[in-house]
């Protein structure tokens, strides 16, 4: 039965990352979404509108919106795990599905790191925004004022996590406890042993 969980739980953290992770928004409204493998490729899905957020998005479609290395290793771990607990289900190896949560221990702490780092897209874009091209002379009021907007901007842009990604969290979530748990089952049973 855990070997069969393992395998689904890692299976669905795979498909998960064809989901939507990310909201890109600015002024609390959605300017474009990124799935998972979009988070790590650096593109995104822009919504219709000539917001000037918009806009960049859409003009860095040629430029990345910065990649996320935790992602691809998270996505790597999870192809991995998926592959070990389908051979520990099949097989009836239980050391198989043991490893299978511990990929998944390493993907979930990937992508928990990712999050509380910040997901790419906003440190690239308050990036752009704030570096915008200027064609009046430096020091002159238009500069100014369009410094002044930029930064308006910049303030506003938030990128947050959706429903997927929480999904995401779970599914290797399930692997990881039940690996933590027959961890701490061979921790006690030593210690009887020993006591």
């Amino acid at each position: 039965m855990l070997p069969t969980l393992n395998f689904v739980s890692a299976l669905a953290a795979v498909v998960f990352f064809f989901l939507p992770w990310t909201s890109i928004e600015c002024r609390g409204e959605r300017m474009a979404t990124q799935t998972g493998l979009q988070v790590i490729s650096g593109s995104a899905k822009v919504d219709d509108s000539t917001d000037p957020v918009r806009m960049e998005i859409e003009a860095s479609g040629e430029v990345s919106l910065g990649r996320s290395y935790f992602a691809a290793a998270a996505l790597l771990c999870a192809v991995s795990a998926v592959v070990m607990a389908l051979a520990g289900a099949t097989r009836g190896r239980r050391d198989l599905s043991g490893a299978s949560g511990a990929l998944c221990a390493i993907a979930l702490t990937c992508l928990i790191t990712q999050a509380a780092m910040g997901f790419p897209a906003k440190e690239t874009l308050v990036r752009r925004i704030s570096e915008g091209p200027s064609g009046e002379p430096a020091g002159s009021p238009l500069e100014v004022l369009g410094k002044e907007i930029s930064r308006e901007v910049v303030d506003r842009i938030q990128v947050h996590p959706m429903f997927w990604f929480y999904l995401e969290l779970a599914a290797l979530g399930i692997p990881t406890v039940i690996l933590l748990n027959r961890l701490l089952d061979r921790m006690r049973i030593s210690s009887e042993r020993r006591g």
